[in-house]
């Protein structure tokens, strides 16, 4: 079916990892369909120049089919994750909102931003506006910025800004907030049921904030929000929730974007419901769903069933954003400005680590660290030999044990071992543990105990979610440190050397601990 109007524009197409000719090959086949945003993975920030070339792939193949311009997005490490890439030379939301300093979130999304708008990224899908509130979430909350949604709105707005002042613009998500969502199994749906006047005033605050600091988009998620929307139908597919609240409600003027709408029901049926509510583009994790989407729409319009004034309105929207992409290029920082920002920085993550318990400044350096390593599925693994690396050169008096995240019986045996063979040595000695994710992960904990208790001193510094500490209550010293990264593991050993004076506070509550 020939296209006949620009509906097919409005779906945002996810392109998962793979082959780069192919990835290249899907694009020029969206393209042809009609569709013209695309969404890569996070995890080619790593590999800037496949990204660059995909990114330049994108604006050939929509000029070379009529469509003008395209869109580019980055998400998370995988498609369609929305949320920051990982990305070692920032800090971590989480980080941002321990240390508690706009100047710092600022220099953070300049810092990403530069190497966004250097591979041809327009916009970024983050920050990640949920409240950070749930221990059990199991995608974790470094990519959020604590519990208080007035320091998340003010944080938020300053990484965007300096998002902004480097050329990269930001779709912050999920509307109305998830913070408070509880999943229903039956259908894979999260339920955010609280009433209206406690989601304006806590879960939808910090959307107000990121508005006046000019985010240029919103991802609006598939939520069942009662109080919003008394049918069962999602927030991404609402006109209650796009039209009323988000558009009347908070005067929000830019992109609607449909969370990923292909684990819903009918394709068709879905896509069309988002573009009838407001939304101006809708996503899709798989491309040939995406392709599938952007004909529905085509058909709807041609049946009359999608008015063409609703396509015309999300069309100027989109085309006002492309437009502001290509206007003069802003000032680009110099490589001394970009190496004194990454020194800044990296002085911020010291200061940003929390100390939840005990005193490590006069405590000596640990005999002995347990480091559980990142899963090799997470986009940490990348991180593990230059993050051992600077452990051993920060600490090289100490003996490091590196044990999978998820230890297995021999590591069991194998760390018994040890402690038996070194048993006189320890018992006057300290010890330490970085944990990963150890709230999630039994296993850690149980190794952990082994060592607490063949040693005279015990700490435990949670790389991840601070959520870990909780875990540990007889340890002597409790840290937060925000992320596995070989900036995060220097400060941490300065820490252990008790060579850091850390001022964060941990944004979050942890069970059993004041902080």
């Amino acid at each position: 079916m020939a296209r006949s109007s620009a509906a097919a524009s409005m779906v945002l197409a996810g392109i998962p990892l793979g082959d780069p000719p192919a990835m290249t090959a899907t694009i020029e086949t969206l393209c042809v369909a009609g569709i013209r945003a695309f969404l890569l993975p996070g995890g080619l920030l790593g590999e800037p120049e496949l990204l660059s070339g995909l990114s330049a792939s994108a604006q050939r193949a929509a000029a070379a089919a009529g469509l003008g311009r395209a869109l580019v997005a980055l998400g998370g490490s995988f498609v369609p994750a929305f949320g920051q890439p990982f990305f070692p030379a920032a800090l971590t939301a989480l980080g941002l909102a321990a240390l508690g300093s706009r100047p710092a979130a600022r220099r953070s999304g300049r810092v990403l931003g530069e190497a966004l708008a250097a591979c041809g990224i327009d916009l970024l899908l983050g920050p990640r506006l949920d409240l950070a509130v749930d221990p059990k979430d199991p995608t974790g909350i470094l990519d959020r910025f604590g519990e208080d949604p007035a320091k998340v709105g003010t944080y938020a707005s300053a990484f965007i800004r300096g998002l902004r002042a480097s050329g990269v613009e930001s779709c912050v998500g999920r509307f109305p907030g998830l913070g408070s969502a509880i999943t229903e199994r039956a259908e894979g749906l999260a339920i955010v049921d609280l009433p209206a006047e406690r989601l304006a005033s806590v879960e939808m605050r910090p959307y107000a904030s990121a508005a006046r600091a000019g985010a240029a988009a919103v991802l609006v998620g598939r939520t069942l929000v009662p109080s919003l929307e008394p049918g069962r139908i999602p927030a991404a597919r609402s006109s209650r929730v796009i039209e009323g609240r988000l558009r009347e409600g908070f005067g929000f003027k830019g992109l609607v974007i449909g969370d990923e709408a292909h684990i819903e029901h009918e394709i068709g049926g879905t896509v069309l419901l988002g573009a009838l509510a407001g939304c101006d583009l809708t996503l899709y994790g798989i491309p040939s769903e995406a392709e599938r989407a952007a004909k529905a729409l085509e058909e709807a319009v041609a049946e009359g069933r999608l008015p063409a004034a609703r396509v015309a309105s999300s069309m100027r929207r989109l085309d006002r954003f492309l437009a502001s992409r290509n206007g003069p290029p802003r000032a680009r920082a110099g490589s001394a400005d970009l190496d004194r920002g990454r020194e800044r920085i990296e002085r911020d993550r010291a200061a940003s680590l929390s100390i939840l318990k005990g005193d490590f400044l006069r405590r000596p350096e640990p005999s002995l660290v347990l480091v559980f390593l990142p899963p090799e599925d997470s986009p940490e693994s990348s991180e593990i030999p230059a993050v051992m690396k600077a452990l051993e050169a920060a600490l090289p008096e100490t003996e490091l044990v590196a044990l999978p995240a998820d230890p297995s019986p021999a590591d069991a045996q194998g760390l018994m071992e040890l402690l038996s063979a070194h048993g006189a040595e320890l018992a006057a000695s300290s010890a330490a543990a970085l944990t990963y994710d150890a709230h999630f992960r039994p296993a850690q904990e149980g190794l952990a105990r082994l060592v607490e208790e063949s040693v005279r001193s015990f700490s435990v510094i949670a790389m991840r979610d601070p959520y870990d500490a909780a875990f540990f209550p007889r340890a002597y010293g409790l840290a937060a440190a925000y992320g596995f990264t070989v900036g995060a593991a220097k400060a941490v050993a300065r820490l252990l050397k008790g060579s850091v004076h850390p001022v964060g506070e941990c944004p979050v509550g942890v069970l059993g601990l004041e902080v």
